[in-house]
């Protein structure tokens, strides 16, 4: 059932401001797959980190400052 969602397909009828962040070292989801859901989200943006891993963005600062920022906006 899972293998039938394909997010670059689903967020097209999405109309929201969206940002997202992707590490490029992550061993879990691979990048492309955010970048494939970016280029297809147009009111989404990716934002590519470097070391962090999987679940280090979550823990970083600037990610923090970052979505603070957004929120704002």
């Amino acid at each position: 059932m899972l293998e039938a969602i394909v997010n670059e397909k689903l967020v097209k009828h999405i109309n929201v401001p969206a940002l997202m962040f992707h590490d490029t070292t992550d061993e879990v989801t691979l990048v492309q797959d955010s970048r494939a859901i970016a280029k297809a989200w147009t009111s989404g943006k990716l934002i590519e980190t470097r070391d962090l891993g999987h679940r280090g963005l979550l823990q970083a600062k600037e990610i923090h400052e970052q979505v603070v920022k957004f929120l704002q906006a």
